[in-house]
């Protein structure tokens, strides 16, 4: 066990050990039989603490008479730490009951000293809680076995702890969810009530005790309950449902804390959904939207902070609910977002027709005909640049992240656009499939043709794009695939699927896009584009043709509508030679579409003319 004499082994000033576990046993058992004197007049050496920790719990453990007897030597050991405190640092005063919660029979000696842990002012109880969080946990979890005994304390003597100190016992609370926080993360990932079992019976207790408390709407208290896991009984499921009924604006301890998410998830996933539609959509007749960025959706409780985003993936409960039930949760985001687009655009209330509010007709396969309510900023939503509430940012972060997922997984783009526009009749579920087919163009085969089609789609794709430049609300870091087409336009996707069409020489798909090029002309004559209220809408004209490219009837945004149009046909594209042997296609409008917007274009030219010759030439301040 000691390390071989070496050649200066005559002048060492003591025994040298092979390793510092036999070194801390060998201490312990001198400070077991002979007491710390040792310790004292070594000065109290912080690599020291394991070896004497170890002696406390040797006498802790001993075989003694009673309860009191145990308190004694609890309180023996107090008072000589303290003392070794006053001269070498605060840390070994919490040595003793560092020493009790780490022995094998903690609960008995916690249960021995009651007397000593409720003494008025809370000191010793204090140092107890201190030492479970620090040393055993962190801010969010606690050991579940160091903690267990300490848990039981407080249920069993709440209302003397709340005597001794009220400040103690809020933070008696903060305790225990931590410890059902541990407990009902190794009921989700370790092997489910079977590897808990032994902490069901607390959990139970734990149960009666937050139902019985006078505190049960307490954010700590509803979370706690939403962390019961296989211990939540019907009591607790109707309290729930009457905090939801009455005064939901308070469930997000159960719906935006991380572990009481997973655990409703895992255990009653009907109750979540509940829940969170309750606390997430306002109730119109109760909270008239008044402007701002909530929209009739209430914010992340827990957020944003110094480097907390105000919007993420992970916030709330949507990335929890849609791989577990997917087409109850896009229904479930759908209604957010439907609640949201019409607050703001002014139509809570009113009905979804063209006149009405501002919004885009579009035809879905296997959606139908609907009219999408929204504005170039509920298109941008799910980019996180436009303004809107944070926690529809966060469902739509959510849905696009996992559909890249199912995209992954062999999910045909057409089923999965069906599924994600089935329950919408907003523009921001819209505006995240356009994003989706953008950055995976290469999987697209008709199912951007309803989008082409429109004109409206491609003037909120301009929008959105130069929105890009802006603040995400999400923060710069962007992990999904294909992000470097993010700021594409209508233009690029109808630019690659011509591509694609034309260099396998599928003429199906040729015909389908010049059709949606003819579609997107003919929507253009028989509806106007409306700048009405805060966004884009569609109001139906007079039906007719389109009138022939250059006559007087073809203004600007027919034209306009025309050169896209020309971008969807592959007889518009010539091939030049590029550099380094390569060819370039590039795009060529008929010259008959340029006519209409020769005035535009004027402007244009006259406006960086000028605009030149003020960088040029004007006057500017000579730096002092």
């Amino acid at each position: 066990m000691l390390l071989p004499a070496g050649p200066h082994f005559a002048f060492g000033p003591g025994d040298e050990f092979s390793n510092d576990t036999v070194r801390d046993f060998a201490l312990a058992r001198l400070f077991t039989r002979h007491g710390f004197d040792a310790l004292r007049e070594a000065g109290a050496p912080r690599w020291a603490l394991r070896a004497a920790r170890l002696a406390c719990q040797a006498r802790l453990v001993s075989p003694l008479a009673d309860d009191s007897a145990v308190a004694a030597q609890t309180r023996n050991l107090k008072l000589e730490f303290d003392a070794l405190a006053a001269a070498s640092g605060d840390r070994w005063a919490d040595l003793p009951w560092e020493a009790a919660l780490t022995a094998g029979t903690s609960a008995a000696i916690i249960q021995a000293c009651t007397g000593d842990l409720l003494q008025p002012g809370g000191a010793v109880l204090g140092r107890v809680l201190r030492l479970v969080t620090q040393r055993f946990g962190d801010q969010v979890v606690i050991d579940p076995v160091i903690g267990a005994p300490v848990v039981a304390f407080f249920i069993q003597h709440a209302a003397e702890v709340r005597e001794a100190s009220y400040e103690i016992a809020g933070q008696a609370d903060k305790l225990i969810t931590a410890w059902l926080r541990a407990v009902s993360r190794a009921e989700i990932t370790e092997g489910g009530p079977a590897r808990i079992a032994q902490w069901q019976p607390l959990r139970a207790r734990v149960r009666d005790h937050l139902l019985r408390s006078d505190l049960i709407g307490s954010d700590a208290r509803l979370e706690c309950l939403a962390l019961l896991g296989a211990d939540m009984d019907d009591r607790v499921r109707e309290f729930l449902r009457s905090q939801a009924a009455g005064r939901p604006g308070g469930l997000a301890p159960c719906v935006e804390r991380f572990d009481a998410t997973m655990s409703l998830a895992a255990t009653d996933l009907d109750l979540l959904f509940e829940l969170t539609e309750a606390y997430y959509i306002e109730d119109s007749a109760a909270t008239a939207y008044t402007g701002g960025f909530n929209m009739g959706i209430r914010r992340h409780r827990y957020g944003p902070g110094i480097g907390v985003p105000f919007a993420d993936w992970r916030f709330g409960p949507f990335w929890r609910l849609i791989p577990a039930d997917p087409a109850r949760a896009l229904a479930l985001i759908n209604r957010m977002l439907d609640y949201a687009a019409n607050c703001r655009v002014g139509a809570v209330a009113g009905p979804r027709t063209a006149t009405a509010v501002p919004g885009v007709q579009l035809s879905i396969p296997d959606v139908g005909d609907r009219y999408f309510v929204g504005d170039a900023h509920v298109w941008a939503w799910y980019r996180g640049t436009a303004v809107g509430p944070y926690s529809c940012v966060s469902a739509l972060l959510a849905v696009e992240q996992i559909a890249d997922q199912w995209l992954q997984q062999g999910t045909p783009l057409s089923v999965l656009v069906a599924a994600l526009l089935r329950d919408a009749h907003n523009l921001a579920m819209p505006g995240l499939v356009v994003g989706l087919l953008t950055r995976h163009a290469e999987q697209v085969t008709d199912e951007a043709d309803p989008f082409l089609a429109s004109p409206a789609v491609w003037q909120l794709e301009f929008a959105k794009a130069v929105m890009e430049s802006g603040i995400h609300v999400q923060g710069r870091d962007d992990p999904a695939a294909g992000n470097s087409r993010r700021r594409w336009t209508m233009p690029d996707m109808a630019a690659m699927l011509t591509f694609t069409a034309a260099g396998t020489s599928d003429r199906n798909r040729m015909d389908a896009l010049r059709a949606a090029g003819r579609n997107l002309v003919e929507a253009a004559a028989t509806s106007t584009q409306l700048a009405a209220g805060p966004g884009y809408g569609q109001a139906a004209r007079a039906p007719g043709t389109a009138p022939p490219p250059g006559s007087a009837d073809d203004g600007r945004g027919l034209a306009l509508a025309r050169r896209w149009a020309s971008m969807l046909g592959t007889g518009n594209y010539i091939a030049r030679p590029g550099d380094n042997g390569s060819t370039v296609w590039e795009w060529r409008p008929p010259a008959d579409l340029d006519a209409p917007l020769a005035g535009t274009r004027d402007d244009l030219d006259r406006s960086t003319e000028t605009y030149r010759l003020i960088n040029a030439y004007c006057l500017r301040p000579v730096p002092p």
